[in-house]
């Protein structure tokens, strides 16, 4: 359970599937019954970060001011789609090894890693009176506040009404890290879009106790000890 802040089995198998999968998602013809047939494709950068001790307030200003700020003129210039950031709620303490996470949405892979309009450069167009020397400054206290426990890329298979193209408004959001049976998971991706979508989109409509669902597939790491491959 997250609060937003701001605007395992035979491992082997389980890889070559998600490998397999990736793969035919990109090239366009998984799923087509699926939302993202219709329109296109959504890809998510997690991050998961662990706050230094005694920096959590000064982390806190920082992203409201300044990183919240410059995300949104990525944002107007069209670079991603969205960026929000969330506290962990539960699991709480150390269990889960991490205390926030920040989501950018991006409509083409290759944005991924390769961004029409990075940080640093709408840093500059947004707090343009300030010199090079105060945004590596601003790096360097980052940096000293929390820790980037691991990154994960996944795509969007399906998607339950949304207000949002993105698929993030919501304030508070359930993750359930799942891992299907290898020789059961096209059955279990069938069901999540033509089944679990179906369900949960006449939930929102209903004005029931969810205003969005989403399934993921998780892309990258390619990593047999995740243990999990959906979203």
């Amino acid at each position: 359970l997250y609060k937003k802040r701001y605007r395992q089995f035979n491992r082997g198998k389980v890889v070559y599937i998600i490998i397999i999968i990736t793969g035919l998602f990109l090239t366009g013809i998984i799923l087509p019954g699926s939302i993202f047939s219709q329109q296109p494709a959504t890809f998510y950068r997690i991050s998961y970060y662990k706050v230094v001790p005694g920096k959590e307030e000064v982390l806190q200003r920082m992203m409201t001011n300044v990183d919240a700020k410059v995300q949104q003129t990525r944002i107007n210039a069209g670079a991603i789609l969205g960026w929000y950031m969330y506290k962990l709620l539960s699991p709480a303490g150390t269990s889960a090894g991490y205390d926030y996470m920040t989501v950018t949405v991006i409509n083409r892979y290759k944005h991924i890693f390769e961004p029409t309009y990075s940080f640093d450069s709408a840093w500059k167009k947004t707090f343009s009176k300030n010199d090079a020397q105060y945004l590596i400054n601003y790096h360097s206290r980052m940096n000293e506040a929390w820790n980037l426990v691991k990154e994960e890329i996944y795509a969007g298979i399906a998607l339950a009404d949304s207000s949002a193209k993105d698929g993030f408004q919501s304030k508070y959001i359930i993750s359930d890290f799942m891992q299907p049976k290898p020789e059961k998971f096209g059955e279990y991706m069938k069901a999540e879009v033509d089944t679990f979508r179906i369900i949960h989109r006449e939930r929102i409509k209903m004005g029931g106790d969810i205003s969005q669902w989403a399934c993921f597939s998780l892309m990258l790491p390619y990593d047999t000890k995740t243990g999990y491959s959906v979203l």
